[in-house]
């Protein structure tokens, strides 16, 4: 009983895969343009077909290689004469491709980069080009001359009046400038010594000088009209910037200017400064 079972069952099995067989085989039939044209657009044939010649020939195609280069250096023959081992070749450069090692080319020669009558000293560093020096302009040279000052000596008395010193001043175009600003750093410590004092406000700075028709007209800064001593100090001062200025030949009267103004009066205990001031001014 077992047995028929068991024949019945392969016999049924025999049956189901050769059904299944003729089944994919009509439908491969019926759909086969379909299937040649997809394998076609993949190029899963051709890809198949060239792995299958490429291993087919690999060997084939290697030993050709081989013969054929054996054949080409065999047949290739030297264009010139074969170099003795004694005698290298030496190939030759032409001048302006050759190209020095910074660190073994000759420095520059100091004639290439300053003219020959030219004092300044060539740095060593080849990081300076020549160009990026700046040129030395010559300054004007200045001149030297006496020029009587007024400084101020007080006497055991207490009276206060301008005392004359004789000053080697350095000056390049304008003398009466350079006069003055040296009167206003005050005496030095040799006329200190000698008791010569000096009344101008300190921090006063001359802004501007000039001379037309016999009037020097001096401009200081706002601290000319401050005077801790008062009237006695601000005649002092006048005193000192008159009598110095009007040593000049060309000068005969000051005229006073505050930041470019001229004022009326100097300081609040009233010195008239509206006019030219001469040594005659002062009595």
């Amino acid at each position: 009983m077992t047995r028929k079972k068991t024949k019945r069952s392969s016999g049924f099995g025999v049956l189901f895969w050769m059904a299944f067989i003729l089944f994919v085989v009509a439908l491969y039939l019926h759909n086969r343009s379909d299937i040649q044209q997809v394998l076609e657009n993949t190029g899963l044939v051709e890809t198949l077909s060239q792995r299958l010649r490429s291993d087919n020939g690999d060997d084939a195609e290697s030993e050709t290689l081989t013969e054929s280069g054996r054949d080409s250096e065999s047949t290739q023959q030297p264009e010139g004469p074969e170099p003795s081992p004694e005698t290298p070749q030496i190939e030759l450069i032409p001048d302006e491709q050759i190209v020095q090692d910074p660190a073994t080319a000759p420095e520059a020669q100091d004639e290439d980069v300053l003219p020959v009558d030219t004092p300044d000293v060539v740095s060593e560093d080849s990081s300076t080009e020549p160009e990026s020096r700046p040129e030395t302009t010559r300054t004007p040279d200045s001149r030297k001359r006496d020029f009587p000052l007024y400084f101020i000596r007080v006497t055991d008395t207490g009276t206060i009046y301008p005392d004359r010193v004789v000053r080697e001043v350095s000056f390049v175009d304008t003398p009466l400038t350079a006069m003055l600003q040296v009167l206003i750093s005050g005496p030095n410590s040799q006329e200190i010594e000698r008791g010569l004092h000096h009344l101008i406000p300190k921090d006063t700075r001359l802004i501007s000088a000039s001379v037309r028709g016999g009037v020097a007209y001096l401009n200081f800064n706002e601290a000319f009209q401050f005077n801790p001593l008062g009237i006695e100090g601000y005649l002092a001062q006048l005193k000192q910037i008159v009598y110095s200025t009007t040593e000049f030949p060309t000068v005969d009267a000051v005229q006073i200017l505050i930041e470019g103004q001229e004022r009326e009066f100097l300081g609040g205990d009233g010195v008239y400064i509206g006019r030219p001031l001469r040594r005659d001014s002062f009595g």
